[in-house]
């Protein structure tokens, strides 16, 4: 059994080793319960260290006494576990969803379309323009409420690696109540939400902490993955199709304008303001885009958790969670510059 000089603490060379440190050689069992350092430890030991060692015969004494080496291994138990908990990545990957998920404009310029398609549609249409509008709002507090699911639970995600108590928003209550009056055209997606929602209050009611993280991945990814695929398919499919559909009608009005328009002056105003027309419909596209990478990327991500819930802590799974984070805080950037 090692035996160190009174002025060499075995807890302090562990930690040395664990911070850059290294052992020349490992420990050697010498006999059935007897160890001996063979050879040097290359740490960082000052030359009055060594020069006491010297003096004292170069080598530490074989001891029985099974103390000190108990003592280095509750160490080596502290350093693993410590290593084991940390959570950082799962951290930042669903603060950084919560935050990327927000882009209630998109929403609103989606339900606003048959009210801009006035703007180039003859009077008789706007009846059926007016109707598809009221559609619409039905469809954008739907969509809102979808948005503020992920949010919340990707929030409540995020507090639970941070070891953090699941913080009660009022808004819990009225995510509920929506819940139930939410009139989804899927019932699979109605009893998704559902699902995820009970899960979200049962996180802040019985004060859920670090400890239930793999559980509330294992639970929630299956509706979860159901309520991000209806996300994703209403934002790249229809959305897409809105805005095809908008730069058409633009396009014909204001040729129509041009094509019979002789003043000069007026045509350039016509110009103008079809340029501007245009360029608001590329943006939206782009972020339409971008936004569908999003959301892609939050699901593709939150399965990555799924698959790797048992072993969050490895610095390969890390390294695999933050190129989600990466790639989500690309789109958000690219969506704020338009």
């Amino acid at each position: 059994m090692l035996a160190f000089p009174v002025y060499v603490n075995p807890l302090v060379l562990l930690l040395r080793g664990a911070a850059g440190c290294f052992v020349t050689k490992a420990i050697e069992k010498a006999g059935e319960r007897d160890y001996i350092l063979c050879e040097p430890v290359a740490c960082d030991v000052t030359q009055g260290q060594r020069r006491r060692q010297t003096a004292e015969g170069g080598s530490m004494r074989l001891h029985r006494s099974g103390q000190g080496w108990r003592a280095v291994a509750v160490a080596c138990v502290v350093l693993v576990v410590s290593g084991c908990v940390s959570l950082g990545a799962v951290r930042d990957f669903a603060s950084t969803s919560s935050d990327a998920v927000q882009y209630s404009h998109l929403v609103s310029a989606y339900a606003g379309t048959p009210t801009r398609l006035k703007r180039y549609e003859p009077q008789s249409q706007w009846s059926e323009l007016d109707r598809q509008a009221t559609e619409r709002e039905a469809q954008r507090e739907r969509l809102l409420l979808r948005q503020k699911l992920i949010q919340e639970y990707m929030d409540a995600l995020g507090q639970l690696a941070a070891d953090d108590l699941a913080s009660y928003d009022n808004q819990l209550d009225a995510l509920g109540a929506a819940v139930k009056n939410a009139k989804f055209a899927d019932q699979n997606e109605a009893a998704a939400f559902s699902a995820v929602s009970k899960l979200l209050v049962s996180a802040v009611t019985d004060r859920w902490r670090r400890g239930k993280v793999v559980s509330l991945i294992e639970q929630t990814e299956g509706p979860f993955q159901v309520v991000m695929g209806a996300m994703v398919s209403i934002v790249e499919k229809d959305f897409g199709s809105d805005v095809a559909n908008e730069r058409v009608a633009l396009d014909k009005y204001y040729t129509t304008l041009q094509r019979e328009g002789r003043d000069p002056a007026g045509l350039a105003a016509l110009a103008e303001w079809r340029e501007m027309r245009e360029g608001q419909l590329r943006d939206r596209e782009a972020a339409i885009g971008s936004y569908t990478t999003v959301l892609k990327t939050i699901a593709a991500g939150h399965h990555k958790l799924y698959e790797s819930r048992h072993e969050l802590s490895k610095p390969e799974i890390k390294a695999e969670i933050h190129t989600y984070t990466r790639r989500l805080k690309e789109a958000s950037t690219a969506i704020a510059r338009l």
